[in-house]
């Protein structure tokens, strides 16, 4: 399986996801040259996978859209008591879902595929370009904010997707 056809899987799965689980509607980027993340705080969710097939999958989003994300899968309001650890924890179980939707797509339900606990941290632009250039990658705009999801695959995981392909 090419590139191209990875970014768009993980396109089509990163938008479902979204919208299904979060109520948020992302269109994709085309030109990947206008990504604005320089003023913001960004944070990369990201989970590792085993088994059959080991790599990792990124989602990248801006910090203002994890209380979003969080609201709108508990069906709650914003309030002053909400803390950071469970809006990040939200956009930790988007990761878990995509990753969960993605990784049965390209390898199939039988595969022997198990996925770490995800993590977060904060993340420069500068890098968030370098890891969208050299993996496939989901380059998606709410209007608002700009959002990616990334998969972080060996050369031997595009051999082994392109013969079961």
């Amino acid at each position: 399986m090419d590139k191209q056809m990875l970014e768009n899987k993980l396109e089509d799965i990163t938008m479902s996801v979204l919208e299904q689980a979060a109520f948020i509607f992302a269109d994709p980027m085309r030109s990947r040259d206008n990504l604005e993340f320089a003023d913001i705080r960004t944070l990369q969710i990201s989970i590792d996978y085993e088994g059959e097939a080991h790599g990792t999958l990124l989602f990248i989003i801006p910090e203002a859209i994890c209380s979003e994300i969080h609201c709108n899968m508990l069906g709650e309001n914003e309030t002053e008591s909400m803390t950071a650890d469970c809006c990040h924890d939200a956009a930790k179980e988007i990761i878990n879902i995509i990753g969960g939707h993605f990784l049965t797509e390209i390898y199939g339900r039988d595969a022997g595929i198990r996925l770490a606990t995800p993590d977060i941290r904060e993340i420069a632009t500068d890098e968030i370009r370098g890891l969208i250039s050299q993996n496939p990658a989901a380059v998606l705009s709410t209007g608002e904010h700009c959002l990616c999801t990334v998969a972080i695959m060996t050369e031997k995981e595009y051999e082994y997707k392109g013969s079961g392909s």
